[in-house]
């Protein structure tokens, strides 16, 4: 699909957008193509001041009116997630939640709440942004003419594994045959088929997961060479079809599934771009897994 972000993403007056991840690559695209379109507000997570500063300065430049409010904390700490949300996020409606952050391939370790690291940053984290917005989606979702939606950013990464282990995901899983690729691979599928059930029980919401392509972000830029070339084949092989994209290109299916017309995108459904479904694996698409996931996801959660 011809997509072209100027012409085709709506006039989003009124819009309350969240975006995980908004101080580079994917997420600081997103934020400027949605600002640029009117958005009303925009919260977007980050480590880096600094990044925040280039987002804030890039859409200032676009003339926007959008008012943006950065959240400082750290995608690996689920204390840092829950306090950072509880005291900076102001609305009680949201309209948009966008979970972009994330961690690539690297090497094993564990988060500082004692998961696997790549599963800890690229699911656990989203799950909990997730169940500390759903009240002010919720709310949003009651209103008239509302078109709420979560937009979960996976990876064709995730048809590189068919399973999940949730009985060892306190490790770092370390003994992994082409650990760090299996790893990563493990928390994308964990974001797809996390979409499926949050779907399923939220169909009030319109819920999708999606590839945004392989993307030159920096967070490509920080892996050998070798290991790049590796995960390109790879996720070509198991069914990427694009070429490697600039970060602007790679917002590209992002802000899609955002803002395109309700009607054209499947609740549940897993994207490619620009805005193509596409055929799950047998193990994306499996309910038992999904519920599975679901229940040790609301059980590690429960505490927040």
């Amino acid at each position: 699909m011809k997509y072209a972000p100027e012409t085709d993403i709506p006039d989003l007056s009124g819009k309350i957008i969240f975006i995980t991840g908004g101080t580079s690559g994917i997420g600081q695209e997103a934020i400027i193509h949605l600002a640029k379109h009117n958005a009303a507000h925009i919260y977007f997570t980050g480590r880096s001041e600094a990044g925040a500063k280039s987002t804030n300065e890039r859409v200032v430049a676009t003339s926007s009116s959008t008012k943006l409010t950065f959240i400082k904390c750290d995608q690996s700490d689920l204390n840092s997630i829950k306090t950072a949300v509880a005291t900076q996020f102001k609305h009680d409606v949201l309209d948009v939640l966008i979970t972009n952050a994330g961690m690539s391939i690297s090497s094993a370790s564990l988060s500082k709440d004692g998961y696997e690291i790549h599963f800890a940053t690229n699911h656990v984290a989203h799950a909990l942004y997730i169940k500390l917005l759903l009240p002010a989606l919720l709310r949003r979702a009651k209103e008239a003419k509302s078109d709420v939606r979560i937009i979960q950013l996976a990876s064709a990464a995730a048809y590189n594994t068919n399973s999940i282990n949730l009985a060892t995901i306190r490790t770092t899983q370390e003994k992994y045959f082409a650990g760090g690729l299996i790893r990563y691979s493990q928390s994308k599928l964990a974001n797809v088929v996390y979409t499926i059930e949050l779907a399923e029980r939220y169909p009030q919401i319109l819920i999708v997961s999606l590839h945004p392509g392989i993307v030159d972000t920096p967070m490509l830029g920080r892996q050998p060479i070798a290991l790049k070339y590796l995960l390109n084949v790879v996720t070509y092989v198991n069914r990427a079809r694009t070429p490697l994209l600039k970060p602007d290109e790679g917002s590209y299916n992002t802000v899609w599934a955002a803002t395109s017309d309700r009607q054209k995108i499947t609740t549940g459904a897993y994207y490619e771009p620009v805005g193509l479904a596409k055929k799950m694996s047998k193990a994306m698409g499996n309910r038992d897994l999904s519920k599975e996931l679901w229940e040790w996801t609301e059980k590690e959660l429960e505490r927040f």
